[in-house]
């Protein structure tokens, strides 16, 4: 059947029709157009063409030789012209009898035209027609001899215009023949064509019949396949393929793999509902998980994950029974160690609160003291400060004297070079005039500038002994004061020394009274802070109560909540034991004591 075909195939049953239809008519044109080929070219050239040409060309050897026989008739020639005019008729006479047997051997080769087609006038056959010819011709060449003059020249001149006519007639009858054979060569190719167009017309019918069933089957089966995986998308899954859809080609094929990607999908339901009731289970606290299904593919991997959350969520929860269980067990125990806690708490914040007191009035009196030594401590300071800035004045007089002792010697040491340059200068300046004089008339205003250079050399020499002088004496006073100095600078450092000494036992008292006043603030300090952490624990250990008792109430409410799931591990939970740990206290020979009254004090 045709649904059992493949789709190329079936494809390809639409253009090989077309294909086979097309060639066998290419090859019935070429055939056929052969043919009438041959027809035209034998009846139309080889027989009725060759055979007029050569009939024409007789009938004109014909005249040639009657034209030469004229002129024989007519006479008058030399005998060597008239032997060729005789030479000349024999020729074309001859021409003429053998033009024609040519003609008519080639006519021969179609029975039909030489013996059965008749002229259409004179209803005569060429067979006839050339032996009425031959019959003529004979007598016509023998009826009259041109060449002697003898013969009866009537029948002569009768046979010639009959032999003629023959010709005439022949021609005729070849040239109706050609037309009979061009009519039926034209009805035979309207035959062929109609044939052609039969053929065609019934392969283009049978290709759109053909091709009409092929589309159709392929449009209602690509229709079928595509409503039903648009019911798929909408999620009817309830659809069944027709088996009759089923078949060997694509489109069956595609509505067999539909048809099992339904029934897949159909066992693909079934896992979800089974996963749907499962989690329904779940949300009533139902945690053991069983699924059923044989689960294949992605949903193996569903299935795998559920057990896995199965066993997870047992572990789980029965770990969270047991922790529950076991805190509300042990907030039981904190909350009677947080009571006795209390209880202590507050006994030791009234002692606490009691040496605070006592830590309060010492540290006013150490305070005091160390105030005092604060005071003298900042007294001795400045005085050693007020010292301490003289002995740096001092310093920087004596460091003063010298940067002047060594400013005066670099000046002294320039005034050396002024006066050397001086020299020089007026050394120049007696060489310029020795050769302004040599120079003689053209080196007087040279001699001018040189004696002016001279002057100005002895005046710079002149005020440098003079800055020198002056200098060296500067120096010598300030050496004078510099020894003066010091000897004061040295009078300074020794009462700076004195003070320093002073400063440093007052910074001693002074430390050791604020040691002392800081150690009592400290342990006052402390103090405080321990009755403010004795309070603090009295409040935490009263909170710790209540809030073990809390523990307690929201461990039991854990406990029938987490008791709303079942699982796969039951257990039986067995109470702890309510050990309280021994209270850690001193014994009373351990407790040390701080006595204001002996050396004690001294450490603070």
């Amino acid at each position: 059947m045709i649904k059992n075909i493949s789709v190329s195939v079936k494809l390809w049953l639409i253009v090989i029709p077309a294909i086979l239809a097309l060639g066998g008519l290419l090859f019935l044109f070429i055939t056929r157009s052969n043919d009438i080929e041959e027809q035209s070219r034998t009846a139309l050239y080889d027989e009725v063409y060759v055979s007029t040409a050569l009939i024409l060309n007789a009938d004109r050897d014909f005249y040639q030789a009657v034209i030469a026989e004229n002129s024989l008739i007519s006479g008058g020639f030399m005998a060597e012209k008239t032997a060729s005019l005789k030479n000349d008729f024999d020729e074309n006479a001859q021409q003429v009898r053998d033009r024609m047997t040519q003609a008519i051997d080639n006519i021969k080769a179609n029975s039909t035209l030489y013996a059965q087609f008749k002229h259409p006038s004179t209803d005569v056959t060429m067979e006839q027609l050339y032996a009425t010819f031959e019959k003529e011709f004979n007598t016509w060449l023998e009826a009259y001899d041109a060449s002697t003059g003898k013969g009866d020249i009537g029948t002569h001149l009768i046979a010639f215009d009959a032999a003629r006519e023959s010709i005439n007639l022949m021609t005729e009858l070849l040239e109706a023949y050609a037309e009979s054979r061009s009519a039926e060569i034209s009805s035979e190719v309207d035959r062929s064509i109609q044939t052609i167009a039969i053929i065609v017309g019934l392969v283009i019918a049978f290709i759109l019949v053909f091709s009409t069933v092929i589309v159709m089957y392929l449009r209602n089966s690509i229709k079928y396949i595509t409503s039903v995986s648009q019911k798929i998308a909408e999620g009817e899954l309830a659809v069944k393929i027709d088996p009759k859809r089923i078949s060997k080609d694509e489109i069956g094929k595609l509505s067999g793999a539909t048809s099992q990607i339904l029934g897949q999908l159909n066992g693909y339901v079934d896992y979800i509902n089974e996963i749907t009731q499962t989690l329904n289970a779940m949300a009533g606290g139902d945690m053991r998980i069983h699924l059923q299904c044989d689960y294949t593919g992605e949903f193996k991997k569903i299935r795998d994950a559920f057990t896995a959350l199965s066993e997870s969520l047992g572990t789980t929860l029965t770990s969270i029974r047991i922790a529950s269980d076991q805190v509300n067990s042990g907030a039981s125990a904190i909350s009677s160690g947080a009571q006795a806690l209390a209880s202590g708490a507050q006994e030791q914040a009234s002692a606490v609160q009691q040496l605070t007191a006592s830590l309060e009035e010492i540290a006013a009196q150490t305070n005091q003291n160390a105030q005092n030594a604060d005071q003298a401590n900042r007294l001795a300071r400045q005085a050693e400060e007020q010292a301490a800035k003289g002995t740096d004045r001092m310093r920087e007089m004596l460091e003063a004297m010298d940067e002047i002792n060594l400013s005066s010697s670099n000046i002294g040491k320039i005034i050396k070079v002024i006066d050397d340059i001086a020299f020089q200068t007026n050394i120049l300046a007696l060489n310029a005039a020795v050769e302004a004089a040599r120079a003689g008339q053209y080196g007087k205003g040279f001699a001018v500038v040189a004696e002016e250079v001279r002057t100005l050399a002895a005046k710079s020499a002149d005020a440098a002994r003079e800055t020198t002088d002056m200098i060296e004496t500067s120096i010598r006073k300030v050496d004078t004061g510099t020894k003066i100095a010091q000897d004061t600078a040295d009078a300074l450092g020794k009462i700076v020394t004195g003070i320093e000494n002073v400063a440093q036992l007052v910074a001693s008292i002074s430390e050791a009274s604020n040691e002392q006043a800081m150690g009592i603030e400290q342990v006052n300090t402390g103090v405080v802070q321990v009755s403010k952490v004795v309070q603090s624990n009295a409040a935490t250990a009263e909170e710790s109560a209540a809030a073990s008792e809390e523990l307690s109430a929201q461990s039991e409410q854990l406990k029938a909540n987490v008791g709303f799931f079942r699982t796969d591990n039951e257990y039986t939970f067995t109470e702890l034991p309510n050990k309280q740990p021994p209270a850690n206290k001193l014994p009373a020979a351990a407790r040390s004591r701080i006595s204001l009254e002996d050396g004690d004090m001294g450490k603070y």
